[in-house]
């Protein structure tokens, strides 16, 4: 028989032991749980006056972290049961919410963002300048420029049109951005008559810090070379 006191030494092992365990499981030990290890998955989506915020921070207090999508979904894998506080934050706004996991399931927890101002979009415009190659009378060329949104928030605007020689055949009018998407617009030349045309393509946005931006549009024009009624040989 075991004496008394060698038995309360291995009693006292294994709670340290079991201890250690459900502490590493806090953690990303993932070896901890064995090889049947299946993670507790957390998905939610982050809003903002009911809209979805892209790019917002997504963490909790045990350091898992991500950040949201275009749609304002997330998706965090915890590596252990229990409760867990999340925090959503953008630069102005935050948002926290707690949820109770088990292991080997999915939960939901969606985290609606206060204080600060509304999340904008960002008009973000490439190139500033369209300058097309020397084009004959009666010719045509096309150039293409990109608008993107580099904002939290979704980006409203309009591209407005062009006159004279120069128009916008693809990509004109009102258009809505959400986070990290782009929009081509393709600008056509097309010259009636010689010479050098400059003009503006206007881009307005509710982007706060830059509601309106023009990007310049230069094209130049020759008359074609008129074929020599002697095929061109001098006799």
């Amino acid at each position: 028989m075991m004496p008394h006191f060698l038995r309360a030494a291995s009693l006292l092992f294994v709670a340290l032991g079991v201890s250690s365990l459900a502490f590493a499981g806090h953690g990303s030990n993932l070896g901890s749980y064995g090889t049947n290890f299946s993670p507790a998955v957390l998905t939610g989506q982050v809003t903002s006056a009911g809209s979805p915020v892209a790019g917002a921070r997504v963490s909790t207090i045990a350091g898992h972290s991500t950040a949201t999508d275009a749609t304002g979904n997330y998706t965090l894998h915890l590596d252990a049961p229990g409760i867990y506080t999340v925090t959503a934050q953008t630069a102005t706004k935050t948002a926290t919410g707690t949820v109770e996991v088990s292991l080997g399931q999915t939960f939901t927890l969606d985290l609606a963002l206060a204080g600060g101002t509304a999340e904008k979009g960002k008009l973000v415009v490439s190139p500033k300048r369209v300058e097309f190659p020397l084009t004959n009378v009666g010719g045509m060329a096309t150039r293409d420029l990109t608008i993107k949104n580099r904002g939290s928030g979704p980006l409203n605007g309009t591209v407005g049109a062009l006159a004279g020689s120069f128009s916008v055949v693809s990509g004109g009018g009102g258009f809505t951005l959400a986070f990290d998407e782009t929009k081509t617009v393709t600008v056509q030349f097309a010259p009636t008559a010689a010479g050098k045309f400059p003009d503006e393509l206007k881009i307005t946005s509710d982007d706060p810090r830059k509601p309106s931006l023009r990007v310049k549009v230069i094209g130049s024009a020759v008359s074609p070379r008129r074929p020599s009624p002697t095929g061109g040989r001098n006799k």
